[in-house]
């Protein structure tokens, strides 16, 4: 039995990535604690959930004192602090932006430190609307690459990184120089597989598009609206498309630009067709699946999705629900070698209203070999049981 230091630069709970491994972790035998950010004011300073336990950074303290960086000397004495007091036999920060502050006391009190790196950090940033809204910030982030510089750093100080696809472990090899052989994939799939009774042999004659997760600017939604508005006209041309059997866009979320899906499809008079679901909790994730009939993922090109693959993409297999996904190099590898969806060049509006259309008018026989691919790629491949044991396989190394 080990001991895991998971250290998360937000508040906990709540993170499906961090539950998931630090519950495998928990489920094999060792012992895990989560140095988390304080950021709610009913949360208590230190509490225990199902054996795992949370440990809070600036208790009661404004947020901007709070700051998970690593010049930050409240982190750098809260991680020395627990590390002496507890510890642990491994210091897993999540992402880059602690990691060089656990790599420093590691190295003070040998102990190894192994970056759960989810995303690609510094192109995620600069994605995010917030980091160009703001000058200061659009500097930092976009003219000054101050998270690069910080990537650069927490990478050459890691004792080894577990990454979520091959695209972002190819990455780190060709911009850094770091060994493959320190690097674990553990991809986003899903805890639990779904069972058959939820799966529709066949769409009904109604069709729901759905997304479920963070409406922000690198979601691409607010195009993809349009390119459903530009299918809901030639399928009503064609006749296929009929008020008493509509062509549904669910949205599940929140996020910084839903307003802007509102108001782009409030513009193209299709408010009707479009459902903004509102924000949801995991639990409740089942019960929105089991109202869509295709999963919708269409993510922009960019630095950032082109090295992460969303849990989405994972989930909507496992349910059967057949995915339209950009035609990026993580999902368009997955979905082509699966069989499980469609791959579409999300960056004009016609070539994803030609996809909606295509999948809109998928046979029953189409539709239920699509749904049946991607159940067999969880089943037999991606899926958490496989990435629990690639887990535990790599972490066991750095275990003393």
């Amino acid at each position: 039995m080990a001991r895991f230091l998971y250290v998360w630069q937000k508040d906990f709970p709540w993170d499906i990535r961090a539950d998931k491994i630090c519950r495998a972790l928990v489920r094999a035998g060792h012992d895990v604690k989560i140095l988390a950010r304080w950021q709610h004011g009913t949360m208590p300073r230190e509490y225990w959930d199902d054996g795992i336990e949370i440990v809070r950074v600036g208790f009661g303290k404004k947020s901007a004192l709070t700051l998970p960086l690593s010049i930050n000397p409240l982190w750098r004495q809260a991680l020395q602090q627990i590390c002496i007091e507890w510890k642990p036999n491994v210091i897993i920060p999540r992402e880059i932006m602690l990691a060089e502050a656990c790599a420093a006391v590691g190295k003070k009190l040998y102990i190894p430190v192994v970056i759960d790196m989810a995303e690609h950090y510094p192109g995620a940033m600069r994605d995010w609307k917030k980091y160009s809204a703001n000058p200061f910030l659009r500097f930092a982030v976009h003219t000054a690459r101050i998270p690069d510089m910080v990537e650069r750093r927490a990478v050459a100080r890691a004792d080894g990184i577990i990454t979520v696809c091959q695209e972002n472990t190819e990455r780190l090899v060709r911009e850094y120089g770091f060994p493959p052989e320190k690097n674990a994939i553990v991809h986003n799939t899903p805890v639990h597989l779904f069972s058959d009774e939820e799966i529709p042999p066949a769409p009904p004659p109604n069709r729901i598009f759905g997304y479920h997760g963070f409406v922000t600017a690198e979601r691409n939604l607010e195009l993809f609206v349009e390119g459903f508005a530009l299918a809901l006209e030639d399928l009503r041309a064609k006749h296929v498309e009929h008020p008493e059997t509509p062509t549904l866009l669910h949205i599940a979320g929140h996020g910084e630009t839903l307003a802007d899906v509102q108001r782009t499809s409030k513009r193209l008079g299709i408010e009707e067709n479009v459902v903004l679901l509102g924000a949801y909790s995991h639990s409740t994730l089942p019960g929105l699946y089991a109202q869509t009939h295709f999963g919708i993922v269409p993510s922009v090109d960019s630095a950032f999705i082109n090295h992460t693959i969303a849990n989405k993409v994972f989930d909507y297999m496992a349910c059967g629900r057949p995915v339209l996904v950009s035609n990026v190099r993580p999902m368009r590898r997955v979905i082509e070698e699966t069989g499980a969806g469609v791959v579409a060049d999300c960056t004009r509006s016609t070539s994803i209203a030609d996809a909606i259309i295509g999948m809109r008018m998928m046979s029953q026989e189409q539709y239920h070999a699509m749904a049946k691919a991607g159940k067999n790629a969880i089943a037999t491949k991606y899926n958490w049981q496989t990435d629990t044991q690639t887990m535990l396989d790599f972490l066991e190394r750095f275990i003393k």
